[in-house]
């Protein structure tokens, strides 16, 4: 007997790749470089998992029948889905995702804010030397 997931193995093994990658993303929050390529990686490895679905399903017509509507929707009406496709066809067809980032150097004492001096973040800069550029 086949298992039910063999036929979606590759959009599978795409989605475990992605996971990787969101795990990259927050392992490297602080170096500017391997923060962006993490990003840029799990953008791409997560748009492409609706295709390779398609793809190994494309024979089942009843399939294809109920998740054509599915796929659609979300592409168009779930806010997150259609960053992601906005973000992918500009780093495939543009040039690279640059982040914006804004930091606050701030004084607390116990659990109150008494200061604080917000600063933007190059893309490019590490976490470290932004901290010392600020200072």
């Amino acid at each position: 007997m086949t298992c039910a997931h063999q036929k979606i193995e590759a959009a599978l093994d795409r989605w475990q790749e992605s996971h990787w990658h969101l795990h990259q993303i927050e392992g490297h929050y602080h170096h500017a470089d391997a923060l962006r390529y993490s990003m840029n990686a799990f953008i791409r490895a997560l748009r492409e998992i609706p295709d390779m679905v398609n793809m190994s399903t494309q024979n089942n017509k009843e399939f294809v029948a109920w998740h054509k509507p599915i796929r659609r929707a979300l592409e168009t009406e779930d806010p997150l889905i259609v960053q992601i496709i906005k973000h992918r066809r500009y780093i495939v067809h543009k040039s690279m995702l640059k982040p914006e980032s804004k930091a606050y150097m701030a004084a607390i004492r116990d659990y109150t804010i008494k200061m604080q001096f917000p600063f933007y973040v190059d893309p490019f800069e590490d976490s470290d030397s932004a901290v010392n550029r600020f200072l």
